[in-house]
């Protein structure tokens, strides 16, 4: 892990006047007054694809997280949604024209969850923005990935070799987007600093809330070390905040980033995936308890997919030696439970390789949601404000006691 030698001294913000940068190119929208107060001193769960759905970013949020970012969602799928409201789970749900569940979200992390667009087309994502504007705290485009999953459809890190599309997607969602939104990219180093910095100050000038640096270059993949001081120049030159992304795997690394860096926040991504419990600033919980922790979060969401519960168990499993483990963690799928696990069939079957408790609690959900589901709006009027989540984890809790 790459980092200066020595500490940058961090400047201080008051939240709602950011510092002046050198100059450059003439801004075409303002930066939110509020970009600082929502990026300033954070810990953020990056967004990684098939592992930060709702049950992993309501684990991070419980262990400490500040914002989470939700899988990268291609903006033509994202247009096709319509929104939908599960009054059973208290949950928000858009669902594209083949009636797939795409982006999942409640109340309990509006003011902090990003939705990440993959587009290359400003009029699409203003489109795919529009439709989760209101239940998002932020609207991130993806300029980083270097899969051909993104660079194929001209997205990801094949922006960052066209400015002038970048711009004017930046440009268009910053101008038409509601200024309570905030608008993000996400890119990763270019050739040399320099070609770093201009793009990045072309960013800024678009109106952009932050700008999320992925410290590897677009051949780097995530076994080669990031090289954090190259991060530094482009802190140096912009007045909006910028998150560090790449090699975060404590939380003492969060702080250690702004110490060095000065970077406003640091995201993690592996560090999440195989232990969501980083966010704690009292120390990780064994992987058994996260693992859980997480399943619980599962069990509440009506019919969500057990394939994706299954690859982040398997992704837990499967931490490096290096990694922080604690006393009893199984870490390994080649163990009765790791056998278990890549068996199952089902969310149930996913419990009960972790133990009859987890069982129980995966059929008291499934009896609450049933209950809930025939007297939902009763429920609702009796219970005012609270979470339908709050509610379904004590009855679900006290049953499998």
């Amino acid at each position: 892990m790459a980092a200066d030698d020595a500490p940058h001294e961090q400047q201080v913000h008051d939240g709602s006047a950011a510092p002046s940068s050198s100059a450059h190119c003439t801004p075409l929208s303002s930066r939110p007054e509020t970009a600082w107060d929502f990026y300033g001193d954070k810990n953020v769960l990056a967004p990684m694809v098939r592992v930060g759905h709702l049950p992993t970013r309501l684990l991070a949020l419980q262990y400490g997280a500040d914002i989470v970012y939700g899988p990268e969602t291609i903006d033509k799928r994202l247009m096709s949604c319509s929104r939908q409201s599960d009054e059973v789970t208290g949950t928000t749900v858009f669902v594209d024209h083949d009636n797939k569940a795409l982006f999942t979200t409640c109340a309990l992390e509006r003011e902090k969850v990003v939705m990440q667009i993959g587009t290359n087309n400003a009029v699409n994502a203003l489109k795919a923005a529009e439709v989760v504007a209101k239940d998002v705290a932020a609207i991130d485009v993806n300029m980083g990935c270097p899969k051909p999953f993104s660079t194929q459809g001209a997205m990801g890190s094949r922006l960052l070799s066209d400015v002038e599309k970048a711009r004017d997607i930046m440009a268009t969602l910053r101008r038409n987007l509601p200024s309570s939104v905030h608008v993000t990219c996400k890119i990763r180093l270019l050739d040399d600093v320099d070609s770093t910095v201009a793009f990045a100050r072309a960013m800024e000038a678009c109106g952009i809330s932050a700008l999320g640096v992925h410290a590897r270059y677009i051949p780097q993949r995530p076994r080669d070390a990031a090289h954090w001081k190259l991060v530094k120049p482009v802190v140096d030159a912009l007045a909006c905040p910028v998150i560090l992304s790449g090699d975060v795997f404590t939380f003492a690394d969060f702080q250690r980033a702004r110490d060095e860096l000065g970077v406003a926040a640091a995201m993690t991504a592996r560090g999440a995936q195989w232990n969501a419990s980083i966010f704690r600033a009292d120390g990780f919980h064994s992987n058994n308890e996260v693992r859980e922790a997480f399943l619980q979060k599962c069990c509440w969401m009506s019919k969500y997919p057990y394939q994706l519960a299954k690859f982040q168990l398997q992704e837990m499993m499967l931490a490096p030696s290096w990694f922080h483990r604690a006393p009893g963690d199984v870490m390994t799928l080649k163990t009765d439970l790791g056998r278990a696990i890549q068996s199952a069939k089902s969310l149930r079957g996913l419990c009960e390789a972790l133990g009859p408790s987890m069982a129980r609690y995966h059929d008291a959900c499934v009896e609450w949601r049933a209950k809930r589901g025939s007297e939902a709006k009763e429920a609702l009027d009796d219970n005012g404000d609270e979470h339908p989540f709050n509610l379904m984890h004590r009855h679900a809790s006290s049953t499998c006691m």
